[in-house]
């Protein structure tokens, strides 16, 4: 179990795993706030995969799930390391196609299928497969 401490000069806790929590209140009829979080130290290491993907010809007024699933890849063997899903609804009266810009992926050292886990340097190699489907399947009778 991790050990909490409490910075007394503002709502930050930081834990031993360096991971940081703020509490962020919004007050009646606030829309917009602008925080600065500057309370976390890095000392894990790891990397950053950025995904933009465009799906074709999406049928006009329909809706789509597209799940991303990232492998690492050693071996021969492959381990999955995450998965995203999102629905996105299609609501123009033509054919089209969609871009999903920005699926983020982080990818720290510590669960690479290497053996050298604190080493930025070391190769590692994924895998991303990206499945699309539609969601509403029959037309509507009302």
């Amino acid at each position: 179990m991790s050990e909490i401490k409490k910075l007394e000069e503002s709502s930050i806790f930081i834990d031993v795993n360096d991971s940081a929590t703020q509490n962020i209140d919004y007050n009646n009829c606030e829309n917009y706030k602008n925080i600065t979080f500057d309370m976390l130290n890095l000392s894990g290491v790891g990397r950053f995969l950025n995904v933009n993907t465009t799906i074709k010809k999406v049928c006009p007024n329909k809706q789509i799930v597209v799940g991303f699933k990232l492998y690492e890849t050693t071996s021969g063997s492959k381990v999955m390391e995450d998965y995203k899903t999102f629905a996105v609804q299609h609501s123009e009266n033509s054919y089209a196609d969609i871009t999903l810009l920005n699926i983020q992926f982080v990818l720290p050292e510590e669960i690479a299928e290497t053996k050298d886990k604190t080493n930025l340097c070391s190769a590692r190699t994924f895998e991303l497969e990206i499945i699309s489907h539609y969601v509403d399947l029959l037309e509507s009778r009302y």
